[in-house]
């Protein structure tokens, strides 16, 4: 017997919690009997998956290599075509841009009504970062799905206003709806001598530089290097690297060259601590490369807001991440050649007890714009 359930179907190859909130914001609007979510991940905080929601998996996102992540990507839409297919034919949908490859749905699918999340801008993306020639037939092909895509949508929604701009190419953007993202801790202000990831390291009296994230290709965190090499006579200031990403090997390589012993590298941190891990930068290095700079913003930039951290952020000014720091007075922005002017802003934030308190109150008073309240604005 068939089901006459009205049922929603959200594809996300990596539900982290910006998906979950979304989520259990379309469970609490009670206009669907059914949901289901097809992620190859769900990536709980605090906030956990609504139990009525039914999980499809797919295969994860896998981003060790350009390779990995193509063929990720292609596994999951394909396995989200087949599930489409086979057993939610007549659902509503909600597609987010993970994998880009939605584009192509009208192409596969017959879905009567549908959203799309834009999270990040392909084509452009690839473009940018130097894969992807605007000339290819491929970069062509893809445009034109876009356009078949979003022409089809009921509702299109984006993080930024460059995005927003950037979309123009493929939609009216009047008919692009902002929606601002946010983090998934509460706004929140940790003392030194409480912060757990501090303690555990030896570092309460220290004055921490930070950058926590993926270290990509692009970033410019080279720069972060000769900054450090420029304060190594300041004993009190470290400059931790955490993460990982395709420029450690060369950044640590520097460091040995240059002879710095102010530059520390770890690992990512398990969520268990990463509330602590974050609250504990003095100043919070955050990166958007000009060539990415409307077509992507980094989601720790709304965790950084809400944990109060002052900001130095690598973006040249016609950026979305420039935009936000700006308009907030959160922070400075400098380009990686601006290595001296680095350097006296972080002696500045070191120095100037006042300076930064203003910085670390207007983070968490900026953090009013980006709360999880911005779930309820996703509709199909």
């Amino acid at each position: 017997m068939k089901s006459n359930k009205r049922r929603l179907v959200v594809f996300n190859q990596h539900s982290s919690f910006i998906t979950i909130d979304i989520v259990n914001a379309l469970v609490k609007k009670e206009g669907y009997q059914e949901i289901v979510l097809v992620t190859g991940v769900v990536n709980e905080r605090d906030d956990l998956l609504d139990k009525s929601v039914i999980i499809e998996k797919t295969v994860p996102y896998r981003k060790n290599s350009l390779a990995t992540r193509l063929l990720s990507w292609l596994s999951a839409f394909i396995r989200f075509l087949w599930i489409m297919t086979f057993k939610y034919k007549k659902s509503d949908v909600l597609l987010v841009t993970n994998p880009p490859l939605i584009s192509f749905c009208p192409y596969f699918l017959n879905i009567k009504k549908y959203a799309v999340l834009v999270f990040d801008v392909y084509p452009d993306a690839l473009s940018a970062g130097g894969f992807l020639s605007e000339k290819s037939l491929i970069y062509k092909i893809w445009t034109k799905a876009n356009k078949k895509l979003f022409k089809r949508a009921n509702r299109v929604y984006t993080i930024s206003e460059g995005m927003r701009d950037r979309l123009a190419q493929y939609i009216d953007i009047q008919k692009v709806e902002l929606v601002n993202l946010w983090s998934s801790f509460t706004p929140e202000l940790i003392d030194k001598k409480n912060n757990l990831f501090l303690i555990n390291n030896g570092l309460q009296n220290s004055f921490v530089v930070m950058y926590s994230g993926n270290m990509g290709k692009g970033c410019g965190l080279e720069c972060l290097v000769y900054v450090a090499n420029k304060l190594k006579t300041y004993k009190d200031i470290v400059f931790l690297f955490v993460g990982d990403g395709w420029t450690v090997p060369a950044l640590k390589e520097k460091v040995k060259t240059l002879g710095l012993y102010n530059c520390i590298f770890m690992p990512y941190q398990d969520v268990s601590i990463l509330r602590h891990s974050l609250s504990a930068a003095d100043v919070a290095i955050i990166s958007l490369p000009g060539q990415t700079g409307t077509i992507s913003i980094p989601n720790k930039l709304y965790t950084l807001i809400a944990l109060g951290r002052p900001l130095l952020s690598l973006t040249p000014p016609d950026t979305d991440l420039y935009k936000v720091v700006k308009k907030f007075d959160i922070g400075e922005c400098f380009e990686t050649h601006e290595i001296d002017s680095m350097v006296t802003y972080i002696l500045k934030i070191k120095n100037d007890e006042q300076f930064k308190a203003k910085l670390v109150q207007s983070s968490i008073n900026a953090s009013k714009a980006f709360s999880k309240d911005n779930a309820n604005k996703i509709n199909i």
